[in-house]
């Protein structure tokens, strides 16, 4: 911990220098943060690092000329930008010691030219059934995103990978959007499926193995995997869930993203090599 305390105080001067302004030397330091977190052995200790870059990285963030700053140092942070560049946001995760993530991320953005910065406070493990709930930030469905995308206007969907728990991974698709007063909203009834229509899709599969969520814009859908039990007597057991190599996708229709079972996914193949996506799981 003492390596960590001397850390926090060559921090601290730089962050309180006279240079207030060099956003540059400030991310130097969020650099040498992120780092440590590579290096540390123990869950409260990454932990500790990772509450630091979160207040660290607000401050630089509460600065409005930093809203043009890229940032490109911070490569163990992923930045996802708006389409339309009206925000954008920093968002990472730590594994612990029972190899479970946790999740931070901070959304820097103006809201009819109010200029806003909210650090996000991951609600995943106190929320019941999630997918029905509307929520409202700084609460919010923790997750590493890797790729946003905005069908219509003022409505941005984000495709993330959350894996709180050890056995079980998830796939996320968010809906995020802006109220009348700037406040950030999590979900919305725009999904429809056979079970109903969720706030947002959460797949639940084993630990063990990967699935696959893409957005093709050409079509305006998102292409997943189906995912199955290995056995027929394990329903419902999400930790025994997996690809069983067919494709299910959701298409976007006059506002509603409408399911459609066993598609032929070779027809969205081509359009699928124009994306780059950086999947965190």
């Amino acid at each position: 911990m003492r390596p960590l305390i001397l850390l926090f105080f060559l921090l601290a001067c730089c962050f309180n220098s006279t240079s207030q302004n060099d956003l540059k030397q400030k991310e130097s330091a969020l650099v040498l943060l992120l780092d440590s977190i590579r290096k540390a052995n123990t869950e409260d200790d990454k932990v500790l690092l990772s509450d630091a870059i979160a207040l660290e990285l607000e401050l630089m963030l509460a600065e409005e000329n930093s809203m043009q700053y890229p940032f490109d140092s911070l490569q163990l942070i992923s930045k996802i930008i708006a389409p339309d560049k009206s925000w954008r946001m920093f968002n990472w995760h730590i594994e612990d010691d029972k190899k479970q993530h946790k999740y931070w991320a901070i959304i820097q953005y103006k809201h009819q030219n109010v200029y806003r910065v909210v650090s996000l406070i991951d609600a995943s493990e106190e929320l019941k059934s999630p997918e029905s709930k509307t929520i409202k930030a700084p609460q919010w469905y923790g997750a590493h995103y890797y790729h946003v995308f905005m069908p219509e206007k003022n409505k941005y969907y984000l495709l993330g990978y959350n894996g709180r728990s050890n056995i079980i991974s998830r796939k996320i698709i968010e809906v995020m959007s802006f109220d009348n007063k700037g406040n950030i909203i999590f979900g919305d009834d725009v999904f429809k499926t056979e079970k109903g229509n969720p706030k947002r899709m959460i797949f639940e599969y084993s630990k063990e193995v990967s699935m696959s969520l893409k957005y093709y814009d050409k079509n305006k859908t998102i292409v997943f995997d189906h995912l199955a039990p290995r056995e027929p007597h394990l329903v419902n057991s999400k930790q025994f869930y997996g690809p069983d190599l067919s494709y299910d996708a959701f298409e976007y229709k006059k506002g509603k993203w409408e399911l459609l079972q066993n598609i032929d996914v070779r027809k969205y193949a081509v359009d699928n090599k124009k994306l780059k996506y950086n999947n965190p799981e």
